[in-house]
């Protein structure tokens, strides 16, 4: 189980750039009004590599990730993580979806570098088949929990966006879901969207980690299921809510076994 939790939590990319032709690279933008999603997500996408410039050298050994309360990096992440507009935001039109997508792949890249802090590896699928890098990987969880945490919130807020933005257009036209390239584009959602939530889930066993942080990440994730449940398959909706399941057998907080049932009822409802 931890391995797939630090696999799924390190953040590797299934998401649904290529779906129909989407995925288009965003330009750069300004701070953004608070309500402005757009721009928000080109302030983010901007803010990304001024990041990695910034951490270069700290998933060296021994290397240490730029944090929240740092003067540079900090504007950086609150611009990549900005979890609070991405709450706000309604699904764009399909044909608006590139913002969103564009602001999944920058945060996800954001995310990495506390999860491969120091460890020597700069590709998640590194840590797979070895123990002591999964270690390294859950010290960076709680280690940099604030910033992991903003992370998470904001990969699956955004692919919320991006399930009701998908289904919508499925809703509405639904002879694309039949064509080849519908059903592989379908197939990478699904599977981005089973591996992140899965990740966010079972991540909350991860030693070190409180219960507060543990009870902050539910909220995306219970908000984050209706859309899963009308996107996956019956196989996937039933593998998150087993997840939630395990996870809250190893939890000795009320609060959070509440939210992950809510979840797991959430994700895979009844037929």
């Amino acid at each position: 189980m931890l391995r797939r939790t630090l696999i799924s939590a390190a953040g590797v990319l299934v998401i649904a750039s290529g779906l129909w032709g989407c995925g288009k690279s965003a330009a750069p933008g300004a701070a953004p009004p608070a309500d402005d999603f757009p721009a928000a997500a080109a302030a983010a996408i901007a803010a990304e590599p001024k990041l990695e410039a910034l951490a270069a050298g700290s998933g060296q050994v021994g290397g240490h990730a730029p944090r929240l309360t740092d003067a540079a990096a900090g504007p950086l992440l609150e611009a990549i993580f900005n979890t609070r507009v991405i709450a706000a935001a309604a699904p764009p039109k399909f044909d608006n979806i590139d913002p969103v997508e564009n602001w999944l792949s920058a945060s996800i890249k954001a995310g990495q570098i506390f999860i491969l802090a120091g460890t020597g590896v700069t590709d998640p699928r590194q840590v797979a088949d070895n123990e002591d890098l999964q270690v390294a990987v859950a010290h960076n969880m709680s280690g940099y929990a604030p910033e992991v945490g903003r992370y998470f919130d904001t990969q699956i807020g955004l692919m919320n966006l991006q399930l009701r933005s998908v289904s919508a257009e499925v809703a509405a036209n639904p002879a694309i879901a039949q064509t080849a390239g519908g059903q592989r584009g379908l197939g990478k959602i699904r599977a981005g969207t089973l591996q992140a939530a899965g990740g966010a889930v079972t991540a909350l066993i991860t030693p070190g980690l409180t219960d507060e942080w543990r009870i902050a990440r539910m909220g995306p994730l219970i908000a984050l299921a209706p859309a899963a449940a009308k996107m996956l398959t019956p196989e996937q909706k039933a593998q998150l809510a087993a997840a939630a399941h395990e996870v809250s057998d190893n939890s000795e907080s009320a609060e959070l076994k509440a939210k992950l049932a809510a979840f797991a009822a959430a994700v895979n409802p009844p037929s």
